[in-house]
């Protein structure tokens, strides 16, 4: 389908881009012009491009070759002269359409993925007091758990030295034993042997 527009100086004109469809400009020439230079400029994504100078009585008229899509373009006239603008629509081809849905679909998981690591980072910084808890409450119950076998250590060696104190009496008083007995010996074998007793008389 035919497509035209004609700028006034200084305007400015959003071109609007069917769905399906693509607009090809192809022509562009001053309508009345006036001297000096005329710029068409367009706008795409908040870019501005200049598309091609026009002057009167050195280049009136120009061909171009630019499609645009869905980005709806902006055209701008900067210039003394008004500029006539004409192209065609024309439906998009297959294979843009199916480049233009893969693109679409591959964008989506992207985008859940970056929205799902948003949100873990920011639930992270809710969830870390709750691990810093748990951590506290391990380090707490191992220390218990060190100081409980510590305690069963002092007792265990606590019991066993009565043991060993007992054993260590029963030593001396053997030896004090054998002390004893040796020193009896030595006095029943130094004393004199006993006179035999008289009978009474009757």
């Amino acid at each position: 389908a035919f497509w035209g527009v004609a700028l006034k100086p200084g305007q400015q004109h959003k071109a609007e881009v069917p769905e399906g469809e693509v607009l090809h400009l192809s022509q562009v020439c001053l309508h009345s012009p006036k001297a000096g230079t005329n710029w068409l400029q367009v706008v795409v994504g908040g870019t501005t491009y200049s598309a091609c100078c026009l002057e009167k009585d050195k280049t009136e008229h120009a061909s171009l070759d630019l499609f645009f899509g869905q980005d709806a373009p902006t055209f701008v006239n900067k210039g003394a002269s008004e500029i006539h603008m004409s192209g065609y629509l024309e439906p998009m081809d297959e294979d843009e359409e199916e480049s233009e849905e893969e693109d679409e679909e591959a964008e989506k998981p992207a985008a859940k993925a970056a929205a799902k690591a948003a949100a873990k980072s920011e639930a992270s910084p809710k969830a870390s007091p709750k691990a810093a808890a748990k951590a506290a409450a391990k380090a707490e119950a191992a220390a218990e758990e060190e100081d409980d076998e510590e305690d069963d250590e002092d007792e265990e060696g606590e019991e066993e030295e009565p043991v060993e104190a007992s054993a260590e009496e029963d030593e001396a008083s053997a030896s004090k034993k054998k002390a004893a007995l040796a020193a009896l010996a030595k006095r029943k074998a130094g004393e004199p042997a006993a006179p035999p007793a008289k009978k009474a008389k009757g």
